[in-house]
């Protein structure tokens, strides 16, 4: 049993993963304008806007393989894995809200916001007064349809619906990577239909 000062039993035994240094420079920054505003005000708030949002390729790879939010983890049951996480695209600080809130409503936003696809649906929760949560099993899912226009192309951002049987449709708006989230689910359908073929049978 690794003893209390072992760092490694420190990593074990801590509550819960740090936030983002940058996220937390950016909220001091927030409490300390409080009192007022400086002529650099607004670009020191910008740049450490940015400085939380900055995250590369691989390293949100990694938290979408590894960690989930707190909602998908308390409704996941036995057997089932989430596969692929989503994320709100970062246009979502472009904004006159973001301008007015100091970047902290689209922070909020984001860190609340959850889409994922597990081996058996799609999960997610959205709002951060009002919650909004919802799940598809993947073979209710009949379409998977993403939507881009110029500037969603170009940043690689988009709306993403789910249409289900029975003609229901729930749709995600401002989605980074929408088509690897597309990818993902069609992924796990195919998957399953493997899974539930009988062995010896060819698909026609």
């Amino acid at each position: 049993m690794p003893r209390p000062h072992d760092p490694v039993a420190r990593r074990h035994h801590r509550a819960g993963p740090a936030p983002p240094a940058a996220l937390v420079d950016f909220f001091r920054w927030v409490k300390r304008r409080k009192g007022g505003m400086g002529r650099n005000a607004p670009r020191q708030g910008f740049d450490l806007m940015i400085g939380a949002c900055r995250i590369s390729s691989n390293q949100m790879g990694k938290r979408e393989r590894v960690a989930v939010g707190n909602y998908i983890s308390e409704t996941l049951i036995e057997g089932e894995r989430v596969t692929y996480e989503a994320k709100l695209h970062w246009v979502i600080f472009v904004s006159w809200r973001s301008v007015f809130t100091l970047f902290v409503h689209p922070i909020l936003e984001r860190l609340s916001s959850e889409f994922a696809v597990t081996n058996k649906r799609v999960i997610w929760k959205q709002g951060i007064v009002r919650r909004r949560t919802g799940e598809m099993t993947l073979g209710k899912i009949e379409n998977v349809q993403v939507e881009q226009g110029i500037a969603g192309r170009i940043f690689n951002y988009g709306t993403v619906a789910l249409v289900g049987t029975g003609g229901t449709r729930e749709s995600f708006d401002l989605i980074s990577t929408p088509l690897r989230f597309r990818k993902a689910i069609l992924q796990e359908q195919d998957e399953m239909d493997h899974a539930e073929r009988p062995s010896g049978t060819r698909s026609l």
